[in-house]
């Protein structure tokens, strides 16, 4: 009779021990997406809302792997007692990017295999943006050390960067004089993709890790691939083109020009929403490190300006023919850098103060 007792309360203690263990997994998962919620980045329903955020290996989503361990961004929570915000300047996993830049962008930060799609240019993995260029006659130069600057293979009229094979390290595309569209993951050689455009922009639409591309033709109709083959007409007419995350969800958005400057964005690639302004060009970055996409850019004259809340324009010094966002000195918030009259290369990480750089260009990548 007491081995009957004792085998069902063994048996009733299992099962609770069990239950908790899972009810405090999933209970961790909810803390974490209030927590970012909290802080405008929306993880729920994300792919990283699963039990593989801190633990090894999950074949069932929604089931915690008890047989598994916790990866190394779940070690880092027990011992910190479950510090989210403590934890975001650590780069658990070893690749390259601090937890905060993996949650933002909703890859894995305790998989080294699992990381942000490059959105700036590091040829060099440092951490730190770099810059590329074209000459008056399309060559292509980049410049990991803002002093002196490398020849890559190519004649184009316009650059974008981005990762499209999916290895964490910066590749380009471009456009050459006739619209066609290519890429390199190499700095070597050039694969032809299909399409006819005006202007290209990099972004991941479909979040899957992997840049793709959006574009505008000659008549200012605006598509976007993300398998680097099929194109797709999103609404719209536009002369210029930018790709940022201005809603936090993770997912790239489109912001633009119209023939007339006004400035309209898109969080779903149907509807576009006018914003304040009057501008003749246009870039994205996160200025304020609130991990959402803010907007850049020039007016008539030359003059710069930016919004962190796609309302109001704050003008910043400088007089400036092209301007283009990147983290320069590493700091996880947007700097900018563009080209004068003269083709001088000047950025500022303060949006105070520029800095010229040895270089005479016609263009910086976007």
């Amino acid at each position: 009779m007491r081995k009957k007792v004792f085998s069902s309360l063994l048996a009733v203690v299992l099962v609770l021990g069990i239950s908790m263990v899972a009810f405090s997994t999933n209970t961790m998962k909810t803390q974490f997406n209030t927590f970012y919620a909290n802080k405008g980045i929306v993880t729920a329903g994300s792919v990283i809302d699963q039990c593989i955020l801190c633990h090894a290996t999950n074949t069932n989503p929604d089931t915690p792997s008890l047989e598994t361990p916790p990866n190394p961004y779940g070690v880092l929570l027990q011992s910190n007692g479950r510090n989210y915000g403590a934890a975001e300047l650590v780069d658990s996993d070893g690749d390259g990017f601090n937890n905060i830049t993996e949650i933002t962008a909703r890859t894995f930060p305790g998989n080294p295999a699992s990381f942000p799609v490059v959105s700036k240019m590091d040829f060099n993995g440092d951490g730190k943006s770099d810059l590329a260029g074209i000459n008056s006659v399309g060559n292509i130069f980049y410049t990991t050390n803002l002093t002196s600057w490398t020849n890559i293979p190519g004649v184009f009229k316009q650059l974008v960067v981005g990762d499209f094979d999916g290895d964490g390290q910066s590749d380009l595309a471009g456009i050459n004089s006739n619209g066609h569209v290519f890429y390199t993951t190499d700095l070597s050689t050039w694969t032809n993709i299909p399409g006819v455009l005006t202007q290209l922009v990099v972004g991941d639409f479909n979040e899957d890790g992997q840049s793709d591309l959006a574009g505008i033709n000659s008549n200012g109709h605006v598509f976007y691939t993300t398998d680097l083959s099929t194109w797709t007409n999103i609404p719209g007419v536009l002369t210029q083109l930018v790709a940022g995350d201005f809603n936090g969800d993770g997912q790239s958005d489109l912001a633009g020009l119209n023939a007339a400057g006004h400035i309209f964005y898109t969080t779903n690639l149907t509807t576009w929403t006018n914003i304040p302004g009057v501008l003749t060009q246009l870039v994205a970055g996160d200025f304020n490190g609130d991990s959402q996409s803010d907007l850049a850019g020039l007016n008539a004259a030359g003059h710069i300006f930016y919004t962190t809340n796609l309302t109001t324009w704050t003008n910043i010094p400088g007089v400036l023919t092209q301007l283009v966002a990147g983290d320069f000195d590493g700091d996880s918030q947007s700097d900018l850098a563009g080209i004068n009259s003269n083709g001088h290369v000047f950025y500022t990480t303060d949006l105070s103060t520029w800095t010229n750089i040895p270089g005479v260009l016609d263009q910086l990548v976007r």
